[in-house]
């Protein structure tokens, strides 16, 4: 029988609650989250994730979250205390007043009230005691003082046998003027002229030829084309003929693994509309389980043998369930919370439950896929990132879950 989306908001808040009784304030909003989602038109949901939001130093979540929840419930005592106590954190001072001044009016007795609203008193006579005792500075600017340089204006002359360029043209005294003598026969030391300069070529052919002669000699390796046409970067067939029997026999060795080599199962596509997990697979064929290797061996004290950083890089480079693996057996199953921390995604382990899929039929022992998935539960924010996968993928994981013989749900 299906849930009613009361009863599923329900739920969602008692995990939330629980999460939040450990201290486990991110994980308590997204069930929350969940909860707000489901019923929309229940108070409490938003109310008690603004209480975690308040947890994480999130005060404009959990203000606007207050706001919702009077908009709900004009009259709610508590969202008008966490209203003004996340408006405190915002430096609203006068704006918590009035949401206190509202909530002791509803409850006179309320302790919590009183006090809060003496702290915001406070705050507020600190700040107008502080704007009197500041120096009230209404100096004017000192005028910037500019040097004026006085600028002589020179008329040309006429035109006179003294003032007439080489040209012919009179000299408007706008010509260059060196500011050292230009000399000939200067030279410097950086680039002396050579003892015995090359004539100048008559003709194109000539110039030719004079580049040809002084072009340097190309290095080893410095390029695939060549004037002669030994190119590199097509193999001749005499050059695959002078190969040596080292090299020949290496090849043949790589043709036949190639051609023994099993193929690894397919990935898991996306799945079309109406269809489960179980059905988008293809059965892969049976493949020798030694091919896969056992996970290694650690527990939750050790540090991870690589950092998270070179894991993911080395994971997205490849795609065959059978490298992943191979890629993932390197980290032993316990370290994994160590390993993430904080820094799970739900595309990361939207692939990793990928994988997982695609080994359950492979002939290898699926207690170890049961461990891997056990302590990806352990990391942090594992239920947020869950209820950010798509419907398809949760039930994925599911699907695997209950394949390697685990209990209850394995997402939240």
């Amino acid at each position: 029988m299906a849930l009613t989306p009361a009863a599923i908001a329900k739920e969602k808040a008692c995990t939330g609650n629980a999460a939040f009784k450990a201290a486990d304030y991110p994980s308590a909003v997204g069930h929350y989250t969940a909860a707000v989602l489901a019923d929309a038109n229940d108070p409490t949901y938003p109310l008690n994730r603004a209480a975690a939001y308040l947890k994480l130093g999130k005060n404009e979540d959990a203000e606007r979250d207050c706001t919702r929840v009077l908009t709900l419930s004009s009259n709610n005592v508590k969202a008008m205390f966490r209203r003004a106590q996340a408006r405190i954190g915002l430096q609203k001072y006068a704006e918590a007043r009035k949401d206190l001044q509202a909530a002791l009016k509803l409850e006179p007795a309320n302790s919590a009230v009183k006090s809060e609203l003496a702290k915001v008193d406070g705050l507020i006579g600190k700040g107008k005691a502080k704007a009197k005792s500041a120096p009230i500075d209404i100096a004017l600017p000192t005028p910037v003082k500019r040097r004026r340089i006085p600028i002589t204006i020179v008329e040309p002359a006429e035109a006179s046998p003294s003032t007439v360029s080489p040209a012919g043209k009179p000299d408007d005294l706008l010509n260059p003027v060196s500011s050292r003598p230009l000399d000939a026969t200067r030279t410097t030391t950086s680039n002396p002229p050579p003892a015995n300069p090359a004539p100048k070529p008559a003709s194109f052919k000539e110039a030719k030829q004079a580049r040809e002669t002084t072009k340097p000699v190309s290095r080893p390796g410095g390029g695939i084309f060549r004037a002669s046409g030994d190119h590199t970067i097509f193999k001749s067939s005499t050059s695959d003929a002078k190969q040596t029997p080292d090299r020949t026999s290496k090849t043949q060795d790589a043709k036949v693994t190639e051609q023994t080599q099993p193929s690894s199962p397919n990935p898991v596509q996306e799945a079309p509309s109406g269809t489960t997990p179980s059905t988008v697979l293809e059965a892969p064929a049976t493949l020798d389980a030694t091919a896969y290797p056992a996970p290694s061996l650690g527990d939750a004290t050790q540090k991870p043998p690589m950092t998270l950083f070179a894991f993911t890089r080395e994971w997205n480079a490849l795609s065959a369930p059978v490298d992943r693996w191979a890629c993932l057996t390197r980290i032993p199953p316990s370290t994994l919370p160590a390993l993430f921390r904080t820094s799970l995604d739900a595309a990361f382990l939207a692939s990793l439950l990928t994988t997982f899929r695609a080994l359950l039929d492979v002939a290898l022992p699926r207690e170890w896929i049961a461990d891997y998935m056990r302590e990806l539960r352990r990391t942090a924010r594992f239920a947020v990132v869950c209820l950010m996968l798509s419907p398809f993928e949760s039930e994925m994981g599911q699907t695997v879950w209950k394949s390697v013989g685990g209990e209850g749900q394995w997402g939240p």
